[in-house]
């Protein structure tokens, strides 16, 4: 057999096509995809089995419901503690604009609120309270969550409609989108830092499937510096990296979680100057929630924190559908961190804990869109088919004739 000019080599390079063994190129893409879908789908049918008996547990009246899922998506601890977390991030933002340090603010606010500092868990990083404090006026906070959820809606809406599995349904990502992003410009909501992280970790999602690297890897490391859960997302992203063949992005988030691990150090040093040795301890973190706490976050949406448990078990369960399959940048990567995070909150995680949801609700809202995309499509495939039926042609014909 003869030879063929290859493009990308110099003029006068040829290559035999007899050297070209056949599959001698790896589909990295490929095995990202089985080990991520595996996951994904085993996650699906625990979903199947359980979420029945989750959602019948709801027994509360649509008050006491909407009460305490408000309360939550704020930030707040159950009814028992003396005061939530807002009013406590607020008061700290008080005291650094006049003058304090974060960890001196936070010294005389915790125990004070009748939280326990001698976990560094307890004390959060500085950065949203500094970033607040830093402002012309706190509020104007929101001023910047707008902008950065306009952004993310219109670079998000550009991917997903150039993402061939997600563009039908690009409008219902919009829709969904700018509603799990909405808390953002509401009073008082701009404290909390899972908020902020959420958006973030949007963003460099969608920076990296479009392939802007270093912006992606900058947000998503931002986010990891506005609240600790973001690391499910920071180290999917870097496994992604490295799965997929690209060792230069694999390289920047390795770096960019070098960095936040060694101002972590710094933090965790600057809580232990700050405690005092009689301080109050808590429970710890791995609670092994399982399946119940996962769906409870995935509750942390504008809509569903409003609705019963029985719409957030459709909602995820569509999501967990959605992600089966993907074959798109934006779909695989998207996956990898619904699989980390529902690894993450299966594990990790108190009952009150479950505003966490803020940080994983906008990557939700793609598992979302890409099901009813699937169900437009098969819709539209089985159209044809029908219309082969006499019945439904006849019904046809008659519309067009009365029309």
């Amino acid at each position: 057999m003869g030879t063929v000019p290859v493009n990308g080599y110099p003029a006068g390079r040829e290559i035999s096509m007899n050297r070209i063994p056949p599959n001698s190129v790896p589909d990295r893409p490929r095995s990202l995809s089985r080990c991520v879908q595996a996951t994904i789908g085993l996650g699906s049918i625990l979903v199947i089995f359980l979420a029945v008996g989750w959602a019948a547990e709801d027994s509360r009246s649509p008050a006491e419901r909407v009460g305490a899922s408000a309360s939550l998506a704020e930030g707040g601890q159950p009814s028992g503690r003396s005061s939530y977390d807002l009013a406590l991030y607020e008061a700290e933002v008080r005291r650094m604009r006049g003058g304090e340090s974060y960890y001196v603010a936070a010294a005389a606010e915790l125990p004070a609120r009748g939280y326990p500092t001698k976990s560094v868990f307890n004390w959060r990083q500085p950065l949203p309270m500094a970033l607040i404090a830093a402002l012309p006026r706190p509020d104007h906070a929101r001023v910047l969550l707008g902008i950065l959820g306009a952004i993310i809606l219109l670079l998000g809406y550009g991917a997903v409609r150039s993402t061939p599995e997600l563009s039908p349904a690009a409008w219902a990502w919009v829709v969904l989108t700018a509603l799990s992003l909405l808390p953002g410009i509401m009073p008082k909501l701009y404290y909390s830092s899972e908020l902020w992280a959420g958006n973030l970790i949007l963003l460099s999602l969608l920076l990296a499937s479009t392939g802007r690297t270093l912006p992606a890897v900058f947000a998503g490391t931002a986010a990891l510096f506005f609240r600790e859960p973001a690391l499910p997302y920071c180290l999917a992203a870097a496994a992604a990296a490295w799965m997929l063949g690209r060792r230069r992005e694999f390289a920047a988030w390795s770096a960019g979680l070098f960095v936040w691990g060694a101002f972590f150090a710094w933090h965790a040093a600057q809580v232990t100057a700050h405690t005092p040795p009689d301080a109050a301890a808590c429970r710890g973190w791995l609670c092994g929630g399982g399946i119940d706490f996962v769906l409870s976050t995935a509750q942390m949406h504008f809509i569903l924190v409003l609705l019963p448990r029985w719409a957030a078990v459709v909602y995820f369960a569509l999501a967990a559908v959605g992600f089966v399959g993907c074959k798109s940048e934006l779909g695989r990567r998207a996956a990898a961190a619904f699989a980390a995070y529902v690894a993450f909150f299966a594990v990790v995680g108190q009952p009150f804990n479950q505003y966490w949801g803020q940080l994983w609700a906008p990557l939700l809202c793609l598992g979302v869109t890409r099901s009813l995309a699937l169900g437009l499509r098969f819709g539209g495939g089985m159209l044809p088919i029908a219309r082969r039926f006499p019945p439904f042609s006849r019904r046809l014909s008659g519309a067009k004739g009365s029309a």
